[in-house]
């Protein structure tokens, strides 16, 4: 079932994308100038699920592509531990996906947009809707899986790790950076970007060890109460004998005293809200 969208709401549901993006997040848009909101759930997204393979594309302004998006907005996406960054000269579509939804629209991800346009969208939502969703959802991601893969690569990074337990989990161990051709691309001087199929876009015909690379389990973790070492999980950073104490009143800004990724003292700063510095 597909919901209007329009302003604010338009910004909020892909927000809310991003928030809920798993193993795959595309932003697909000919202008990207990327508003405070975006970069942080971008950054909280990265941080807590470095394993999200998260694709984009912007377009136009051949002759000067930083009339697309500025090399500052190139230089933060860069900084992301999983992601290619293309350019389609043709693009004009405006496309946001993750497993969860898919937003068709007329606002690009851009800051002036977000802020002064009158903009529409429509969203398909569910949480598996590559493999339940009608005929018409399939057209979208084929169509715009094609945009992607004939697009011009300038840059990759893929997350490197290692599986941990029966091939089931999957622990952090930083990025690798592939291939770059960010700086003779906005030269627009020798540039040798080409079509590419590198991330995987359809998470139904994944096997089993590709659905291993993106589980949810990237290091050890900390409760954020006691500081004993558990497994790293936002949603859940208290060890079970403090979430017994917690659950009693269940206060999710209480001030806890230790950092659940890092193990460091908080000083008060950490909550069930905010586990993490």
């Amino acid at each position: 079932m597909a919901e209007l969208l329009h302003d604010s709401s338009l910004v909020a549901a892909i927000e809310k994308l991003i928030d809920d993006a798993d193993n795959f997040l595309w932003l697909v848009s000919p202008y990207i100038s990327l508003h405070q909101r975006i970069r942080d759930k971008l950054i909280s997204l990265t941080r807590n699920k470095p394993w999200t393979e998260i694709t984009v594309v912007f377009g136009k302004n051949e002759d000067d592509a930083n009339k697309s998006m500025s090399k500052d907005d190139v230089a933060f996406l860069k900084e992301l531990p999983n992601i290619q960054i293309c350019y389609e000269r043709r693009l004009h579509a405006k496309f946001y996906a993750s497993e969860d939804a898919v937003i068709v629209t007329s606002m690009n991800l851009h800051q002036f947009s977000q802020n002064n346009n009158i903009e529409i969208g429509l969203r398909f939502k569910s949480r598996k809707w590559l493999e339940t969703g009608t005929e018409i959802d399939k057209q979208l991601l084929d169509y715009f899986e094609n945009i992607i893969d004939n697009s011009q690569q300038i840059y990759l990074k893929t997350a490197q790790g290692k599986a941990t337990f029966m091939g089931l989990t999957q622990r952090y161990d930083g990025s690798k950076v592939e291939f770059d051709e960010t700086e003779s691309f906005f030269r627009n001087k020798d540039f040798t970007g080409k079509s590419h199929k590198f991330f995987k876009k359809q998470p139904e015909r994944q096997t089993q060890e590709v659905t291993a690379v993106v589980s949810p389990l990237p290091q050890t973790g900390f409760c954020i109460r006691t500081g004993k070492p558990i497994p790293f999980n936002p949603e859940k950073p208290l060890c079970a004998e403090a979430y017994k104490s917690w659950a009693i009143y269940k206060n999710p800004d209480f001030k806890e005293k230790f950092c659940h990724k890092t193990g460091q003292p908080s000083n008060g700063k950490t909550s069930m809200r905010n586990p993490i510095l």
